[in-house]
């Protein structure tokens, strides 16, 4: 809200009470930047001890010790109200009469100072007279009520007016206690309860807080970009973190590993086959080739040949049978191996849920965390530029240390979100394919293309025999 900004363009929602959902009424302040009427605060709060939520941003506040009336009047806003209820109460009843004579003549002019219509005649009596000389900067004519180019800069200067002390209603405040949180005072209260207390000129300390307040913004301006980046970044982490991908991947991936291990299966029985034939073919021909050899051997010779025959032959059979138990053993433990493999890819989509169930939670926190930043960050840029259009001293030193804490706790909270986003952002959904493995019965883990390697050393025999 710049200085040049006419107030016709102020959103009504900044003039809105969100409790009551109209026009505020004798706003208050609170830690958090929103505004609320003095009223509306002092009904919700009764309800929560010295403890307020604000309905806005959601943020807890803690009542200073007053209660309501210890929370600061936010006195820009409060002026451009009372001037917009000002043009309002022109535009219904034209024909106001001035109350400073007695002639009741239209009135043609207010005086911020007064808080009274002036005819023409009485208008020209504030305006030259040196009785009321204070009076002229705060003289409007109301021919400019309806004017749209009038802005908060111009405003703030018609209506700068001290506050009124809270002790002595009828004297108006001429110093801040900055002891008591910038507390506009009289000066007989600097010799009551105020006595001993800091006491400041409000047009110095005014200045102090603006160059402080211009300092704290200027600081956290360098969060603005990364206060709306982190927005897209959430929507972006909401889109990386789609399980539901990564389980159709596990699942595919598992009925892949179970194929291709029944593949490799087949595969080694056919081979086993295919080597047996061999075998066989090889045993038949050595003998054949051995039978006409030995034909003309003698009876003597046949009968030991006959026995050594039988003899390889025995050994052929239990080698075979040894290679079948152990073919059995190993066909067994694979299979085992696949069982705990479908255990573990149930586990990993246990796992993968709940990692969902968390991260969703978390970005769901964010989100609304962003959310209020964001609105805060407006709430502060838009409150700034309020109080950078009007210095409005007593408004300044009421409302920009509220402002500062404001500023301090939101760049806290961009700081401390970011470093919460960029550990979210760090987590990554492991996908990778699962690694069947068979467990021996001493506990050593075996991976399947091991374990099938292992028949390419055998030889097979005649009948199902084999060697080694």
């Amino acid at each position: 809200m710049a200085s040049a900004t006419p107030l016709k363009d102020i959103d009504e929602q900044f003039l809105q009470c969100c409790i009551c959902m109209g026009q505020l009424k004798e706003p208050k302040i609170l830690p958090c930047l929103h505004r609320y009427c003095r009223e509306c605060l002092t009904k919700f709060a009764k309800t929560g001890g010295n403890k307020i939520w604000c309905v806005t941003c959601r943020e807890q506040h803690t009542l200073p010790e007053v209660g309501i009336d210890g929370l600061k009047t936010d006195f820009n806003t409060k002026n451009i109200i009372e001037f917009i209820q000002l043009q309002d109460s022109v535009k219904v009843d034209p024909l106001r009469t001035c109350i400073h004579c007695k002639n009741k003549l239209k009135a043609s002019a207010f005086c911020f100072k007064c808080n009274n219509f002036l005819c023409v005649t009485c208008h020209q009596f504030h305006a030259s007279s040196s009785i009321v000389k204070d009076h002229h900067p705060h003289i409007f004519s109301l021919s400019e009520a309806e004017a749209a180019n009038l802005t908060i800069q111009k405003l703030s200067s018609l209506n700068w007016v001290a506050p009124r002390c809270q002790a002595h209603p009828g004297k108006l405040s001429e110093l801040c206690c900055t002891t008591c949180d910038n507390l506009p005072v009289c000066v007989p209260c600097t010799y009551a309860e105020h006595q001993g207390h800091n006491l400041k000129e409000v047009t110095s300390l005014a200045k102090i807080q603006r160059e402080m307040l211009w300092g704290k913004v200027a600081d956290l301006m360098q969060y603005e970009e990364k206060a709306y980046q982190m927005q897209e970044d959430i929507m972006n982490i909401k889109e990386d973190i789609n399980l539901d991908r990564e389980r159709m991947r596990a699942q595919e991936q598992l009925d892949a590993e179970e194929e291709r291990i029944k593949k490799e299966i087949r595969n080694k029985e056919e081979e086993l086959n295919r080597k047996r034939a061999e075998l066989e073919e090889d045993v038949n021909a050595k003998e054949s080739l051995r039978k006409k050899d030995l034909e003309h051997r003698m009876k003597r010779l046949r009968e030991e040949y006959e026995l050594i025959c039988e003899e390889e032959r025995c050994e052929v059979v239990s080698t075979f049978k040894k290679l079948q138990e152990e073919h059995k053993r190993e066909t067994e433990r694979l299979q085992e191996g696949l069982r705990a493999l479908k255990d573990e890819i149930k586990e990993q989509l246990t796992s993968l849920n709940t990692q969902k169930d968390g991260q969703t939670r978390e970005i769901k926190e964010l989100s609304e965390q962003f959310d209020g930043i964001v609105k805060r960050f407006e709430t502060v840029t838009t409150t700034v530029d309020c109080i950078r259009a009007a210095e409005y001293d007593w408004a300044d030193v009421q409302c920009i240390p509220v402002v500062c804490r404001a500023i301090d706790l939101l760049s806290e909270d961009v700081r401390k979100g970011s470093q919460r986003l960029e550990n979210l952002s760090a987590v990554k959904v492991r996908g990778s394919s699962p690694r069947l493995t068979v467990r021996r019965k001493a506990g050593k883990s075996e991976d399947v293309e091991s374990v099938i390697g292992k028949w390419d050393e055998c030889y097979w025999g005649v009948g199902g025999q084999c060697y080694h």
